[in-house]
């Protein structure tokens, strides 16, 4: 939805993650009391440091060591005062699959499950409790890894519009390109066709007269265009002059 990418709403839900991040390493800082805090304070941090930076960062291949530093920080707050990681073996869950590859994505939402399930039974954690922890994040990795599974879908199907999209703008240039050429050529043809007929008809077939007439050896009429003039006569000095032979009948009924 537009409303959640608005720059006020991406603050106000990364304070809410800041601060469910945070409920963790605090509650078990006043579990555990003054003795517990120089273990609580730097796990904390350094937990709640690299959960931030790979949720901010777009690199897949660096995200992975950070998520396993905040998978390990989850697991290690857990031992110190249970349940106070959750916020991060949840988190882990939901960003390996957005924020890394495929497999390593699924390698650490695998350590994440069975890590959290065997250190609730190494803590004496009841049965019931630990399977439901289990079942819960199992479902949100289903969950996660469906989601995935569409997103990938929709960007695979809008490179392959796009492609398709490409691909008849290039046909729909080459089917111009085509047409464009065949009405060249054909506007070329003709042109060629036309003073080809004109150059044989003024240069092989020009009205001569005949030999008693003057010294030029042409006739003294040559027609300034394609069309005879009208109420011009083709004799010269008393004689007929001949038109090319083949070129007369094409010219008269062509209306050249």
């Amino acid at each position: 939805m537009a409303i959640l990418r608005s720059p006020p709403v991406r603050r106000f839900l990364a304070v809410l993650l800041v601060g469910y991040l945070l409920f963790g390493p605090v509650a078990a800082a006043v579990e555990v009391g003054a003795p517990g805090l120089p273990a609580v304070i730097p796990i904390g941090a350094l937990t709640l440091g690299c959960c931030l930076w790979a949720l901010r960062g777009e690199d897949l291949r660096r995200n992975v060591p950070l998520l396993a530093l905040t998978l390990a920080g989850g697991l290690a707050l857990n031992a110190i005062s249970l349940y106070s990681g959750m916020g991060f073996l949840y988190v882990v869950v939901f960003a390996a699959p957005f924020k890394t590859r495929l497999w390593p994505g699924a390698t650490l939402v695998t350590a994440d499950l069975v890590g959290t399930t065997a250190l609730s039974f190494a803590l004496g954690v009841p049965s019931g409790a630990v399977w439901g922890n289990a079942a819960g994040l199992a479902y949100s990795a289903v969950f996660v890894f469906l989601l995935r599974h569409v997103k990938t879908i929709r960007e695979h199907g809008a490179a392959l519009a796009e492609a398709r999209a490409g691909e008849a703008v290039l046909a729909e240039r080459a089917r111009l390109a085509r047409e464009v050429h065949d009405i060249l050529a054909h506007s070329q043809s003709a042109q060629i066709v036309h003073l080809e007929g004109r150059g044989c008809c003024w240069s092989g077939a020009t009205i001569r007269r005949r030999r008693s007439t003057g010294s030029s050896g042409r006739c003294a009429w040559r027609g300034p265009g394609w069309r005879r003039p009208a109420g011009r006569s083709t004799r010269c000095a008393g004689r007929s002059c001949r038109w090319p032979s083949g070129w007369s009948g094409w010219l008269w009924s062509s209306g050249r």
